[in-house]
């Protein structure tokens, strides 16, 4: 009995730990489903060495090239490097084909600075950028430094960013300063920090931005279908913090976005945006916790979604986390909520990891969040959709075909005889065909040489004196229009080239005498064995 029940006991342990198992498992792949935003291939790294090869040969075949590739972290170093020097860029395009790791920069350059703009499309192919690191200066640091009517899009950050000091600094995951163009379709995993808290004021730091368009509106700048996640501690000084951007100008607008970023800042303090002059639409503030370290009766240093000076600035849909905490780690100063107030609809996390609260259009201004950007499952957050890479096939350069051997002749010609031997070949993708002749000792290919000069798909063998000899012609077709092998060979047959004597007076040797016998081939023929000797000329 009691056998009975320890088998028992046994057997309804196995069978726990095996449903926990696959409880886990399956838990654990709807995890990474979630993460299945961006390709997840191995990051390339590089040597610490930074490149332009991949701009200076472009530009060397095509002089108006307008379309650029980066593969690795030295291709993205050289690019800051073009940038920084006053390539602004402007027209052009750069797509990043790789998952990259800067881990070889450990005090990151960012592309663009105050005097030399990006102005061009950087398009990060739904890839990651990950062991960013930035470590010095302060004014206009992130990925970017400054954006001037310049887009990013399809890009992943992941990293760090420690400035010096505070004041006007402009820090972003993607960028410092957008002062006009866009951020699309985007994220930021970064954690930024500064190691002299006490230095200054004037600084903005956002999760995606640190300022996006320009005091007065001037310019128009746009963050869209974003999200952040990490921190944010600048205190006690700071001038504008946020979880998507430090400080949006008017004509300058967010939309689509959410944040989880921890947030700890002096003033002007939001989960979407530290101060908004601008628009905020349809974004979610799902901050763990937003605080402000300094605080005024008059309101407001500290919001959900964002603060602002200006009541008029357009808040609108927008939802913050219920339980966010504010500086007294409570949820009292939430005191503006609604849609289209500073603290925003109230939203729990439940609700938020569910994919109906993304996609129920009742919920948001204009339509639901846009499922073929995003990929939405019930228990995590939104992530930015990858859509299905299709990688073209590799088309290689097409092998010639010969419709018309050489051909030998049918028998031996005579020395100085006029011969010519031609080859037929043809290719249907384009390319170009070029021709070679060899000569060998032997039947076949082996033991050859190449004929020098002999580069037309005609060649005539040397008949100048007696000779037994093989030829065969080698067709390429070279297509640089291809993705794969841009070049093509194919072999001809080897044709036999007899030369004989045609005067028997310019035999030039003579028979001076006989050894041996005579042989009997039959049939009445016979042969003999003669000694022969070089004509005196």
């Amino acid at each position: 009995m009691n056998n009975k029940r320890a088998k028992s006991t046994k057997q309804m342990f196995i069978f726990i730990f095996v449903i926990s198992f696959l409880f886990v498992f399956i838990a654990g792949t709807l995890q990474n489903l979630s993460k299945l935003a961006y390709a997840e291939d191995d990051p390339v790294g590089g040597t610490g060495t930074l490149s332009t090869a991949w701009y200076d040969d472009a530009i060397a075949q095509n002089a108006g090239e307008t379309e650029f590739t980066v593969s690795t972290a030295d291709d993205l170093a050289g690019l800051s490097q073009l940038v920084n020097g006053g390539n602004s860029f402007d027209g052009k395009t750069i797509s990043l084909i790789n998952n990259i790791s800067l881990s070889v920069y450990t005090a990151w350059t960012p592309i663009g600075t105050a005097s030399a703009r990006f102005k061009g499309t950087f398009d990060g192919g739904y890839h990651e950028i990950s062991s960013f690191t930035i470590s010095v200066g302060n004014s206009y640091r992130g990925l970017f430094g400054v954006i001037d009517g310049g887009t990013v899009k399809n890009t992943g950050i992941k990293g760090t960013i420690t400035t010096l000091w505070v004041s006007d600094g402009h820090v972003g995951g993607i960028a410092g300063h957008l002062i006009s163009g866009s951020i699309i379709n985007s994220y930021a995993d970064v954690v930024i920090s500064t190691a002299r808290p006490d230095s200054g004021s004037k600084s903005y730091y956002g999760g995606i931005a640190g300022m996006v368009g320009v005091y007065g509106g001037a310019s128009v700048a746009s963050i869209s279908n974003c999200y952040s996640t990490g921190s944010i501690t600048i205190a006690p000084l700071g001038n504008g913090g946020g979880g998507i951007a430090g400080w949006v100008h008017s004509n300058s607008s967010v939309t689509n976005c959410y944040s989880t970023m921890s947030i700890t800042y002096n003033r002007f303090v939001g989960g979407i945006a530290g101060s908004n002059d601008g628009t905020v639409t349809n974004c979610a503030a799902l901050n763990p916790m937003v605080k402000a370290t300094a605080q005024a009766i008059d309101d407001p240093q500290d919001r959900r979604v964002a603060s602002t000076n200006d009541p008029s600035r357009i808040f609108s849909n927008n939802y913050g986390r219920v339980d966010m905490l504010d500086i007294d780690n409570s949820q009292a100063k939430w005191t503006k909520r609604g849609l289209d107030d500073l603290d925003g609809e109230d939203v729990t996390m439940t609700t938020a990891q569910t994919a109906a609260f993304w996609t129920t259009e009742a919920n948001w201004e204009g339509d639901a969040w846009d499922e073929d950007i995003w990929v939405f499952e019930d228990g995590n957050l939104p992530k930015l959709k990858s859509p299905q890479i299709v990688v073209p096939p590799i088309v290689n350069a097409q092998t010639p075909t010969i419709t018309a051997q050489p051909q030998g002749p049918t028998s031996p010609i005579q020395m100085g005889a006029d011969f010519q031997l031609e080859i037929t070949a043809s290719v249907s993708d384009g390319g170009t065909l070029t021709y070679q002749w060899y000569r060998s000792g032997i039947s076949g290919y082996e033991s050859s040489i190449l004929i020098a000069g002999a580069i037309l798909r005609t060649y005539k063998p040397d008949t100048s004196e007696v000779s037994e000899y093989w030829y065969y012609c080698v067709v390429t077709n070279t297509n640089n229009s291809v993705n794969g092998e841009k070049a093509a060979s194919v072999y001809s047959t080897s044709v036999q080239v007899q030369v004989y004597f045609s005067d028997p007076d310019s035999f030039p040797w003579e028979i001076v005498g006989s050894v041996g016998g005579v042989v009997l081939l039959g049939g009445g023929f016979a042969a003999y064995w003669f000694i022969f000797r070089k004509k005196k000329i």
